[in-house]
């Protein structure tokens, strides 16, 4: 049966449930119509109020009237159950049950809560009640299929599938257990059977096909694979079924085609649907993660408020992340959470208490205060035990307070609340890679990799999971993938790098080392890397050569050039020396440590004459920087802009005289890409300095670009508030640039929570 047909299905019963409530309700309208409302609530997810209103329903309802009482008794566990307060919902429904046996829902409800908390026999016990009073009740019967699966009576579970699927041959979910019963047998032909004949039985559920094409994938047949999920795409151009090649495409490092293809799963999405988000941010593409996050958030006010819950939890996690990366790239030197924070606090009545909880202790974790975050995740659990993400992020906690076996305990209790919840799988696989475990690592990270193929991280731990094991073509493999799934992070490099280190290709390995210290200047085993490949002594002209052709490729990297020449005049090999570096500052006139290198290598070769020019060069950019800084107090806009650009051009260090042309052509409104040049120039030379970030904000307000707006302005709060300013009216300054970029961005909730004081203010 289609998915329509279920919903169809599952509407009927609730229909008939609110009749037969509205029927044994006895008195007045009133109470009827107060009913009707608080079951409006519980439909439009408003769960909390739903609660509240059945707690004071039932507890109007005459001691007489059973089974209205049973009945108003099973809404109070259905929502507690949605709470994720599944023992107060167990006790209710056995208290419903108990009053009115005939509630043969309320039957139903407490053998799926046994059979979701692992306790088969006893889920078989109530499906067995209503099977002697119905029969053919096609959902008691899938209970006690799904019962004697998980209890392991495999053939038992096939018999009743196969009974089912012969009252309703269309009934997709009971195809879909069976052939996964076929599947743990062993028995992949008749797998393939059962999901061609569920796929023939109707044709407006892809679910068979996506099925069929993990079967053919598991047997090695990509093509078949391919063939399937597209069919799935044709029949049902829907997120899952997009997704799903996506997914297929991506595990075959096909990064290209499924972007294409997660771009279209954008257009079927929903209009609130974080699907897309989710991949940049699982693929490491976090700015855009948290672009649309904001988008969703801006445009997603009617919508249902666990929805909302959902988005704002993302968004502060990609905030989290964001902050991750750019303490790797070295643009701040400690985690910036001011974003994830206003986020946080922005939105805090959207979210749950343990969701409130658990993004408060990985708040607190990455301030490396592990005691404030397990105190936050003990209050998450307390409130939503059954929820695998408090227990998760425990385990994060003791993992950094020094306790890895009390981590794996947490990490373990999260997978047997949800085996899905991939964070703690993740977290798991890296644990025990830490400990030395590499074939269970291997074990847990592989899981996450399956459902997430393009996982940056994963993949990243993956490969070095592997490399420990000596798979050193297999840990390649995942290497590639992880440098095309994202080829802006260093992490691939550094792997890359090391494996090129271990086979002896050392000029393989400093061209993989040198990439990703261009990519994330800060990181240590990149720069242990080298100094690795330093250490052997076998560098060679050639390998120089090489690297100095793919600092040559387009794009030109001036800093790959840069340390080309540094390494030649190391070896004492001047004149290529020379060549490379008179070639960064070609690429880049304002590369001072460029032309100081340039000094020093016509130095060594004797050529006092260059190396004074070098040096008159650099003392120059000072003087032409005065000047600039005289004429712009003097109003003398011209002498300014002329000062400026001399100092630009005479390659002045520090990023002052970029800064400041770029700050005046965004105030005249005129050369804006110039400016804009100058402006991520001098921010590139002094990632921490908060005017230069606000310049560059104000830049792309100029240019109309709100939302990079948004991205560099908020960084320049954070970086401000993080280290303080001279003044309190520059913090102001830049609050007030950001609200207007919040303003601009049609993000008007950002703009008023600025009017907010700040955490430092407090």
């Amino acid at each position: 049966m289609s998915a329509v047909a279920a919903r169809s299905r599952a509407l009927t019963r609730w229909v008939l449930l609110c009749l037969s409530l509205l029927a044994l309700i006895a008195g007045c309208s009133a109470r009827k119509q107060d009913l009707l409302q608080v079951e409006k609530l519980q439909r439009d997810g408003q769960t909390e109020a739903a609660l509240s209103g059945y707690l004071r329903i039932y507890a109007q309802v005459p001691q007489e009237q059973r089974a209205a009482a049973s009945l108003i008794e099973l809404r109070i566990a259905e929502c507690l159950w949605k709470l994720g307060r599944n023992r107060e919902a167990y006790t209710t429904l056995q208290r419903a049950v108990e009053e009115y046996p005939a509630n043969t829902t309320a039957q139903l409800r407490l053998a799926e809560l046994l059979l979701s908390g692992a306790a088969p026999e006893e889920a078989k016990e109530h499906a067995a009640v209503v099977l002697w009073r119905e029969p053919r009740n096609i959902e008691a019967l899938s209970i006690q299929g799904s019962a004697s699966a998980s209890s392991g009576d495999l053939a038992g579970a096939s018999e009743i599938f196969r009974r089912i699927l012969a009252m309703d041959p269309a009934r997709v979910s009971i195809a879909l257990a069976l052939a996964e019963v076929e599947v743990h047998q062993g028995d992949l032909p008749s797998a393939r059977v059962t999901l061609q004949a569920s796929a023939h039985a109707q044709n407006s559920d892809a679910s068979p096909l996506l099925a069929l094409g993990r079967i053919e994938e598991m047997t090695g047949n990509a093509q078949a694979a391919e063939g399937d999920y597209r069919a799935a795409v044709a029949l049902q151009d829907s997120p899952q079924t997009n997704i799903s090649l996506a997914q297929f495409l991506a595990r075959n490092a096909r990064f290209a085609e499924a972007e294409l293809v997660m771009q279209h799963a954008q257009s079927t999405t929903p209009s609130f649907s974080t699907v897309v988000p989710d991949f940049d941010l699982a693929t490491g593409h976090t700015v855009g993660a948290i672009s649309s996050y904001r988008k969703l958030l801006g445009a997603g006010s009617g919508e249902p408020m666990e929805q909302r819950s959902l988005v704002v939890a993302r968004l502060v996690e990609a905030e989290l992340q964001r902050s991750r990366e750019e303490v790797s790239a070295g643009e701040v030197k400690a985690p910036s959470l001011e974003g994830a924070r206003a986020y946080l606090h922005l939105y805090r009545t959207a979210l749950e208490a343990p969701t409130a909880e658990v993004l408060e202790a990985e708040l607190a974790l990455e301030q490396g205060d592990s005691a404030a975050a397990s105190a936050h995740a003990q209050r998450a659990i307390n409130s939503a035990p059954d929820q695998p993400a408090g227990h998760y992020v425990l385990g994060m906690a003791l993992l950094g307070s020094g306790d890895p076996i009390a981590a794996g305990l947490a990490f373990e209790r999260a997978l047997e609340r949800d085996p899905d919840f991939r964070p703690a799988r993740q977290a798991e696989a890296q644990r025990l890679f830490g400990l030395g475990n590499y074939k269970e690592a291997e074990t847990q990270v592989a899981n996450v990799i399956v459902r997430e193929p393009a996982n940056l991280q994963a993949l990243c731990l993956y490969a070095r999971v592997l490399m420990a094991q000596k798979r050193f073509s297999d840990a390649l493999r995942l290497a590639q993938r992880a440098h095309a799934a994202n080829r802006s992070a260093s992490e691939p490099h550094v792997i890359l790098g090391d494996l090129a280190a271990r086979g002896r290709q050392p000029g393989a390995a400093l061209i993989h080392y040198e990439e990703a210290l261009l990519l994330e200047p800060h990181s240590k085993s990149a720069m242990e890397g080298l100094t690795g490949v330093y250490r052997q002594g076998r560098i060679t002209r050639g390998m120089l050569a090489k690297m100095e052709r793919v600092a040559a490729n387009s794009p030109p990297s001036p800093e790959l050039m840069e340390i080309a020449g540094r390494v030649f005049a190391e070896q004492g090999w001047y004149r290529d020396a020379e060549r490379c570096l008179v070639r960064a500052l070609r690429m880049d006139p304002a590369r001072a440590t460029a032309a100081a290198a340039l000094t020093t290598t016509y130095l060594a070769k004797g050529d006092r004459e260059r190396a004074r020019d070098a040096v008159a060069r650099l003392n120059s950019t000072s003087a032409h920087l005065m000047a600039g800084m005289r004429a712009s107090q003097q109003h003398d806009l011209p002498a300014a802009f002329r000062s400026y650009e001399e100092a630009v051009r005479a390659g002045e260090r520090s990023g002052v005289a970029a800064n400041n042309l770029a700050w005046l052509y965004a105030e005249q409104g005129t050369r804006l890409d110039r400016a804009l040049l100058l402006a991520s120039s001098a921010r590139n030379l002094d990632p921490q300095n908060p005017a230069f970030l606000d310049t560059l904000g104000m830049v792309h307000i100029k240019r109309h670009e709100y939302s990079q707006a948004v991205d560099v302005l908020s960084k320049a709060v954070q970086v401000a508030q993080l280290h303080g300013v001279a003044e309190a009216s520059r913090l102001s300054e830049f609050r007030s640039h950001l609200k207007e970029a919040y303003r601009l961005a049609g993000q008007s909730d950002a703009a008023a929570a600025m009017d907010a004081p700040s955490s430092s203010q407090r």
